[in-house]
């Protein structure tokens, strides 16, 4: 389950936020020579938009910290559609022929960052990488979590609140999390 830190007693706090109190820390991977068709299951399955792909050829929905698997790309929705409208069988796509770079930020940059680099990208998801270890993925922030912050944000400020009622129901809609897998909820993802 993504750990995050209670900011609804600390309502100044929430300016300061970083990454790591918003980011979902468990990641959904596969082989990077599973098939399009496979990554677009795995999605489905574990209700992700996004699954990060591995060199070690094992498939997992884990806490990023067990195990020693080699993020070497991501594969997200916006990549499926992409085949789908070029008429390509996903079935006989390999998916490290459409994987993205992982991009990613340390777990202590502030959220407003975060939120910068995924404007600037144009990207939806955004690994988090360990502070000591530039290589360790230890989980991803996604449009969603930053609605989530948002959302808190607005809601910790009484002046904010008054004045952006009807927007305050749409960062409502934007923040319906996404299910993460964890622990034995699943033994399929």
């Amino acid at each position: 389950m993504s750990s995050r830190i209670n900011h609804d007693d600390k309502p100044g706090n929430i300016s300061s936020a970083i990454v790591s109190d918003f980011m979902s820390r468990s990641l959904v991977t596969l082989s990077s020579k599973s098939t399009l068709c496979d990554v677009a299951k795995k999605m489905s399955e574990c209700k992700v938009s996004s699954v990060f792909l591995t060199i070690d050829g094992e498939a997992s929905t884990s806490d990023p910290n067990s195990g020693n698997q080699r993020i070497i790309g991501i594969v997200t929705q916006t990549d499926l559609v992409d085949v789908c409208v070029k008429d390509i069988l996903a079935s006989e796509v390999i998916a490290d022929s459409v994987m993205s770079s992982v991009i990613s930020i340390g777990e202590d940059a502030k959220v407003e960052e975060a939120a910068q680099i995924m404007m600037d990208k144009r990207i939806k998801h955004l690994a988090v990488r360990e502070r000591n270890d530039s290589g360790r993925i230890l989980g991803m922030i996604s449009s969603t979590n930053l609605a989530q912050y948002l959302k808190r944000r607005i809601t910790n400020d009484g002046n904010a609140r008054q004045y952006l009622g009807e927007e305050l129901t749409v960062v409502n809609a934007l923040s319906i999390p996404e299910p993460i897998p964890f622990g034995n909820q699943d033994e399929q993802c």
